[in-house]
C-alpha cells in the first residue's frame, strides 16, 4: 500500500506527537530502561530486581528492553492442538541472586512454601522462571510462552530444529546451555520435583530478532500516521514464528486532529515526497521476521 503524505500533513503530525499522535509511543516497548550496558553483573538501575543483562548473553537487548518488548507485543492466540495451555498471562519478573530478593523474607518464604509442594508457589516460581529466561537469553527463546495455571504446566519455545518435547525444567535450562545462569538454574531446581514435565516447541526465530525487527518498523515508520494507534497492530503470530504488522486498510492520511490557521508550518520550496510502501519495505528489510497484513 503507497500512501503520500503531504507538507502540510508531515508539519501537523510534528505539532500532533505532543499531544494526539504521542499517545501512539506512550508506553512504548523500546524506550531504554536503563543506562549502563557493558557489564551483565549490572544491577537495573530503574528496576533492581534483575540484572541489567542475563550472564552469557552478548546481544544488543537490555532484561528491561526484551521484557518490554515481549510483553507489548500481543501474542496471537494458536489454535493448532488441543493443549490446555495459553498464552502466559502474569508473572513478576526478578533474578534469585539480586541483592534486593536474595536476601528478602518474602524469597525465603517462596523457597520454603515452594519445597512444601504448595502450588500457589509452584506456579509463582514457574511464571517467574518462564519469563527470567526469556529476557535474560532472547537469543535462545523465542516470543511464545505458555502456562496452563490449573496444571502449573509450562511451555517455552526455544531455537532449534528438533521435534517438540516434553522436558523437565533441568532439562529445559541444559537444553538451552546456560550454564552460567545461577539464577534460572536455581528456580529450576526448586521446583523440578514438584512441576510438571515442560512442553518445548521448536523455532528459528528468537525474541531477540524479533524484537529488533519490530523496534525497526517503529523507527522505519516514526513520525507518520501508519503509528497511530487506530492504524497499526503489531502482534506476533506463532503458526508462522513471525511478526505480523497489521495496517488499517485505505489509510491514506495522518490522523492529527484539525489545526488552526495559526499552527500552519512556513512555506518551504523543498517538495519532498514522503511515499512509503510498507509491504515492500517489510518484505525487503524484514524478511522471515515480519510480514504485512490489513485490517
Amino acid at each position: 500500500m503507497k500512501i503520500k503524505v503531504s507538507n502540510l500533513l508531515i508539519a501537523a503530525l510534528l505539532v500532533s506527537s505532543i499531544s494526539g499522535c504521542a499517545s501512539a509511543q506512550e508506553g512504548s516497548a523500546f524506550s531504554s530502561q536503563t543506562v549502563l550496558r557493558s557489564e551483565s553483573t549490572t544491577v537495573d538501575k530503574a528496576y533492581p530486581y534483575v540484572f541489567e543483562k542475563g550472564i552469557g548473553y552478548s546481544g544488543d537487548l537490555t532484561s528491561r528492553e526484551a521484557y518490554n518488548c515481549t510483553r507489548y507485543i500481543h501474542v496471537e492466540p494458536n489454535m493448532q492442538g488441543t493443549s490446555t495451555l495459553g498464552l502466559l498471562n502474569g508473572g513478576n519478573l526478578w533474578d534469585p541472586t539480586s541483592p534486593i530478593v536474595k536476601n528478602s523474607p518474602w524469597y525465603e518464604k517462596l523457597k520454603a512454601n515452594t519445597k512444601k509442594g504448595e502450588v500457589n508457589a509452584i506456579r509463582e516460581i514457574s511464571m517467574t522462571l518462564l519469563l527470567l529466561l526469556q529476557v535474560y537469553h532472547p537469543d535462545k527463546v523465542g516470543m511464545e510462552l505458555l502456562f496452563d495455571a490449573t496444571s502449573n504446566r509450562s511451555g517455552i519455545s526455544i531455537v532449534g530444529k528438533n521435534t517438540d518435547q516434553e522436558l523437565s525444567w533441568e532439562e529445559v535450562i541444559k537444553k538451552l546451555d546456560i550454564p552460567e545462569d545461577k539464577a534460572s538454574a536455581e528456580l529450576a531446581t526448586l521446583i523440578s520435583s514438584n512441576s510438571p514435565k515442560v512442553k518445548v516447541k521448536y523455532v528459528e526465530n528468537n525474541a531477540e530478532k524479533l524484537c529488533l525487527a519490530a523496534k525497526g518498523i517503529e523507527t522505519d515508520l516514526f513520525g507518520t500516521g501508519y503509528l497511530a494507534p487506530d492504524n497499526h497492530r503489531i502482534t506476533f503470530d506463532p503458526g508462522k514464528d513471525m511478526i505480523k504488522f497489521s495496517l488499517r486498510a485505505g489509510t491514506t492520511a495522518i490522523d492529527g486532529g484539525v489545526f488552526g490557521s495559526d499552527s500552519l508550518p512556513p512555506t518551504t520550496l523543498a517538495e519532498i515526497d514522503y511515499t512509503v510502501d510498507i509491504e515492500e519495505l517489510i518484505a525487503s528489510k524484514y524478511d522471515g521476521l515480519m510480514y504485512y497484513s490489513e485490517f
